[in-house]
Parts: C-alpha cells; structure tokens; sequence
C-alpha cells in the first residue's frame, strides 16, 4: 500500500527506533502513518483482488503452492489474505513499520508471509537483493499492485518487467486512484496508460469507474479507480 512516490515534500527527522531503514521523507511518512493508526488501510483484502481470486479459482483450480508477489504490501492485508487461500507470499514496502505490523498480523492469522523491506523506485525483478542474499529474479504466478501509485518513471520501468517476471500463464491484478481530467497522469493513470505500459501482457478485464472505498481511515468514500487484471500469454 506504501506508494514511494505520494509525498516527496515530507520533511525528514531523525530515523527512530523501528523505522525504515531507508533515509528518504518518503519511507519517514509512510512509517508514521502506519504507526499513527492500528490500521491505516483496515485488515480486509481490496474487493477487486478478492473478486479477481474468485474469476482466477475456475481456472486454478486452487492456488497452494503458487507463488504470489505483492507490490507495496503496507501492512499485509492482501499478502495475508493469499497466503490464507495457499499461496507462497512475498510482500514488497519500504516501511518497517508496516512490515512489524503485516508479520504480527500474518501469525495472528496461522499463515506464512514473507516480507522484503525493499525501496520500489529502485526494485528489479531480475536483481540480486542483498537483503535477502537471494535472486529475486525468479517468476511468480501472480503479481498483485494494489493502490501502489508511484511515479511515471517508476511504473513504466518495473511494469515494463512484468511479462518476464511472470510464469507461464502468470497473472497481474491492479487497481489504483485514477484522475479522469488527465488520462496520461503521473500517478494515476487510466487503463488505456496502463494496458500500455504492461504490454505484452493481455488484459483480461480492466475498467475505469467511481466507486467506494471503505478501506480503514484512509481509504474511504467515492473515488475514480482504475481497475485491471492481465495475463501473461504462453
């Protein structure tokens, strides 16, 4: 849920305890949001990944032992939520905070959660993260990029290296905020941007609408969105 790009303008202070390793106004924002709250973005999965699950379950079958990775997890609502349904989970954020909170929660629920402190606007699927001393260039059955919003530049570059990093027949779920006045948008952009820039990746559904949000303190009311799921083709 930590978008790395949403508020560039934060002042920095002196890293506390417990906060991101990572030296950026950014990373200091979102751990303090999460610690401001018990749950800044509540503890249910986004409807359209749940609803998305129930479409991708008539074609799986089931989903133990797929391998999921979700894109600026936050506090790991949608990370726990596949791995309660099976899959293997790695979570992606830059706020540690976040990631205390989305492991506590993870065990609260009996599941497994792998969760990565990684800074997107730097993240390579095909690098070597020196975090985990392990190649993070592996594919994944499912990507999941749910309201991450982070620059144009940031977006293009990783969502560029989508088709590689899914497996075969592997599937990316997105929704995200949508500014319908300004269709090429920095960071919220609308479907015609976004089928763009995952090509060759074919979508399966995707749609822009309003609709309402209730999603923890944060995420509440009616908002333009941008929702889409594609597909990688063998």
């Amino acid at each position: 849920m930590s978008n790395p790009s949403e508020h560039p303008t934060h002042h920095t202070r002196p890293q506390q305890k417990g906060a991101s390793p990572f030296k950026s106004s950014q990373a200091e924002f979102w751990d303090e949001r999460y610690a401001s709250v018990p749950w800044a973005y509540g503890q249910e999965p986004n409807d359209f990944l749940r609803q998305e699950l129930d479409v991708l379950r008539s074609t799986w079958g089931h989903f133990t032992g797929r391998r999921a990775l979700c894109l600026a997890d936050g506090e790991g609502r949608n990370g726990v939520y596949l791995a309660q349904l099976g899959f293997e989970v790695t979570s992606l954020d830059f706020s540690d905070q976040a990631r205390q909170k989305a492991l506590q929660w993870a065990q609260t629920c009996g599941v497994a959660l792998q969760y990565t402190l990684t800074d997107l606007n730097a993240y390579d699927f095909n690098s070597k993260d020196s975090r985990e001393g392990e190649m993070v260039g592996k594919t994944w059955d499912l990507i999941v990029a749910i309201f991450f919003q982070p620059s144009k530049p940031t977006r293009e570059r990783l969502y560029a290296g989508l088709n590689q990093a899914l497996g075969a027949q592997g599937h990316f779920i997105l929704e995200t905020k949508h500014e319908r006045s300004s269709p090429e948008s920095d960071r919220y952009p609308g479907l015609a941007t976004l089928a763009r820039d995952i090509e060759p990746l074919q979508v399966v559904t995707g749609q822009e609408c309003a609709r309402e949000l209730n999603e923890g303190p944060y995420h509440q009311g009616m908002h333009e969105v941008t929702q889409l799921h594609a597909k990688k083709m063998a």
